[in-house]
């Protein structure tokens, strides 16, 4: 029923809704599709959200709603055929987020990475797009999440040296393509594209990658053969009740001022909450 205010619609008098439950955003839009009396006035109206932890999200009248990894009040979007589109905050920033789910783009690349043997972060030195994250908030996942990563760039390589290619959730790997041999180039493109699966949650969380893809080839456009890398697995434990971050590194077997790489343009889509 409507709250007090015309904007604002109350979750906690809708039957079905157990107020005193985290409501994952994948329930929500579930409940509201369901209940298609309900959803068939929503109309472009506000649903009020508060925090995790706060007090007055147990008080039933209030319609107050939970999303995993919010940390400020905001107001969720319903679109006009009932299904949930966004979540804002007045103050805006990372916790104004797209529930579609893009939650990182960037807008300028990322640094050159050149005459060094060391791994080094992809995304070293670049600029996210306003709003962009590639932080796996602590307890923002449920068992099916399924985090999507794609990198694009370009690269140049001599001597025939060897790459490597390692996805971190903070310093822990969870993929690694190990060594792989590089064609010589002076200008060639590259891809990599993932995606990171949960299969539990908690502090003992288990996630897989399933095909780490990474994609070289010696030249900018034509009929080319690529050089291929791939990795797959599950590890475990990982601590998805705490802030993890999306990381992708590459490594060169040898320093050298021809031998360089530098990130395109990256994006993270997240799927069900």
């Amino acid at each position: 029923m409507p709250n007090n205010s015309p904007n604002l619609y109350s979750l906690g008098a809708l039957p079905g809704f157990d107020p005193q439950a985290r409501r994952t955003m994948q329930d929500l839009v579930d409940q509201l599709n369901f209940l298609t009396g309900e959803v068939s006035r929503l109309r472009e109206r506000d649903l009020v959200v508060m925090p995790q932890g706060a007090a007055r999200k147990e008080n039933p009248q209030q319609g107050i709603i939970t999303i995993p990894g919010v940390t400020k009040d905001g107001f969720v979007r319903v679109n006009p055929d009932g299904v949930i589109s966004s979540y804002s905050s007045p103050s805006g920033g990372l916790d104004s987020i797209s529930l579609v789910t893009n939650l990182y783009t960037n807008v300028l690349q990322g640094s050159v990475i050149s005459n060094t043997a060391a791994e080094t972060s992809l995304f070293s030195g670049e600029s996210p797009s306003v709003g962009s994250t590639r932080t796996i908030f602590g307890n923002s996942s449920i068992s099916g999440t399924v985090y999507f990563v794609r990198i694009v760039g370009r690269y140049a390589a001599t001597g025939a040296p060897t790459g490597r290619i390692r996805v971190k959730l903070n310093s822990t790997t969870i993929a690694d393509t190990n060594t792989f041999t590089l064609g010589n180039t002076g200008d060639g493109i590259y891809s990599i594209d993932f995606d990171i699966h949960v299969n539990s949650v908690g502090n003992l969380a288990t996630v897989t990658v399933r095909e780490l893809r990474g994609e070289f080839v010696t030249n900018t456009a034509g009929a080319l053969t690529p050089t291929f890398a791939y990795a797959s697995g599950s590890t475990s434990p990982i601590d998805l009740t705490i802030d993890e971050v999306i990381d992708v590194t590459f490594q060169f077997s040898a320093a050298n001022v021809a031998n360089v790489i530098f990130m395109g343009l990256g994006d993270i889509v997240k799927h069900r909450y």
